[in-house]
């Protein structure tokens, strides 16, 4: 698993060690399966491969993209923009249902 993360992410062994705050030999221990990695070693460096399912397993298959993109298990791509924007229609169909559900029940706006 190691390998994979760092052959995927580009991470030399030097650069683990340095990110790390531990030698190379204790890297190339890990390597060799001589000693295990810690999580938090592995889980930095499926962040920095873009994955945020170690965050919280709703999040599994959610991908950051290079470009900064968010990717979902369905290959749904969206940009921050798009996240935002989406919000911001969720809150107005929210803030229209509030003033029709006062209209039907005759109640004056709430605002």
């Amino acid at each position: 698993m190691l390998q994979y993360l760092m052959s995927t992410t580009g991470v030399t062994t030097a650069e683990l060690a340095r990110l790390t705050g531990n030698t190379e030999r204790t890297i190339r221990n890990w390597l060799t399966n001589t000693t295990e990695p810690p999580r938090s070693v592995l889980n930095f460096l499926r962040i920095k491969k873009g994955s945020i399912g170690q965050f919280h397993e709703n999040w599994n298959g959610w991908i950051i993209s290079h470009d900064g993109f968010l990717c979902t298990p369905e290959n749904d791509v969206m940009s921050p923009y798009n996240v935002r924007a989406g919000q911001f229609l969720l809150q107005n169909v929210s803030h229209a249902e509030i003033i029709e559900a006062c209209k039907l029940g005759g109640i004056e706006q709430p605002y």
